[in-house]
């Protein structure tokens, strides 16, 4: 059985997420985010396991990676966090990374670079699939 590390497991599009992987698949999934244990509720004890954590904590998010085969990122405002959660992923050997975006959802990004985020969007929406994970 497959399991995936949601980071930022306690925001919206996460819960979203969460659910219809437990609804759709047989993976396990390890939900970090800070305060986990109060933030979230879990709904499939065996196959859900809550991890309290930061994402510049590596000693916590090393144990997170442990036995992951994906991990799901929601939060990319802080690059100093992601560039930890790269560098963990390279020293656990995790290799597969799903990270997912809101900007320009609103359409609020103007010029050449809004015109660039809408086709790179645009692109990757007629490439999308269903991932596997094998």
């Amino acid at each position: 059985m497959k399991t995936i590390l949601i980071l930022g497991a306690a925001g919206q599009i996460s819960t979203y997420l969460t659910a219809d992987l437990l609804k759709e698949t047989d993976y396990k999934l390890k939900l970090f985010a800070r305060n986990a244990s109060k933030r979230i509720k879990v709904t499939d004890s065996s196959r859900e396991t809550l991890i309290d954590g930061d994402f510049k904590d590596k000693r916590t998010l090393n144990a997170a990676l442990d036995g992951v085969d994906a991990v799901y990122l929601n939060e990319m405002r802080d690059l100093d966090a992601v560039k930890n959660i790269v560098t963990q992923m390279d020293a656990t050997g995790v290799k597969k990374l799903v990270v997912a975006t809101v900007l320009g959802v609103e359409d609020e990004v103007k010029g050449k670079f809004g015109q660039w985020n809408n086709a790179m969007i645009a692109s990757s929406i007629e490439r999308r699939k269903k991932p596997q994970l094998s």
